[in-house]
């Protein structure tokens, strides 16, 4: 099995992916955004394309699952984690880096309802972003705060457009989400 190291990836290609899958979430095209996270998964973390629709089976899921109960408020967690668990390890199999996988996840799951529900939370969402990718990279979360500053205002752009039952500025929101993977790089 080949390794990548994570910290090796394009931020441009990785934002425009990010975006796409986005669209795709919001506008509930669940088949489209498990095509596009076996893309990411290729392009970010350089794995061979079974192990690209296993991530994406993964992470799709847990994201479709997280998605469709928002109207019911009645998460089921223990789903969710499981499948981003999944992922996750997939991650660090194919990872040059060593990471705690099983801490990346919760972490993961942990900034998805802290977008949802802010109110909820004693962290922001910039906090929880970049404790997520501080534990994946290994680094002090610190030097993510660019990343986690440019990746919330363009979640902070969808949480607007949504409220307001309007198609979000998706050209704006790529641009911030590269800004985003730019600084990521930079920060890792």
């Amino acid at each position: 099995m080949s390794k990548k190291s994570l910290k090796q990836f394009n931020p441009e290609r990785v934002a425009n992916f990010e975006a796409r899958m986005w669209r795709a979430y919001y506008r509930h095209n669940f088949l489209m955004l498990f095509f596009l996270l076996i893309g990411l998964a290729r392009e970010f973390f350089g794995v061979d394309y079974f192990t690209a629709m296993r991530m994406g089976y993964h992470s799709a899921l847990a994201a479709t699952d997280f998605r469709l109960k928002k109207k019911t408020q009645s998460e089921d967690k223990t789903r969710i984690l499981k499948e981003l668990t999944c992922f996750y390890k997939l991650i660090f199999d194919h990872s040059l880096e060593a990471f705690d996988y099983k801490k990346a996840a919760q972490l993961e799951m942990d900034w998805w309802f802290i977008d949802r529900y802010p109110d909820r939370y004693p962290i922001s969402r910039e906090e929880a972003l970049a404790q997520g990718m501080a534990v994946v990279f290994n680094t002090d979360l610190t030097r993510l705060a660019g990343y986690a500053d440019y990746r919330a205002r363009a979640m902070v752009l969808q949480d607007e457009a949504e409220v307001d039952k309007k198609e979000s500025d998706w050209e704006l929101v790529e641009s911030l989400l590269i800004k985003s993977y730019e600084a990521l790089s930079r920060g890792v």
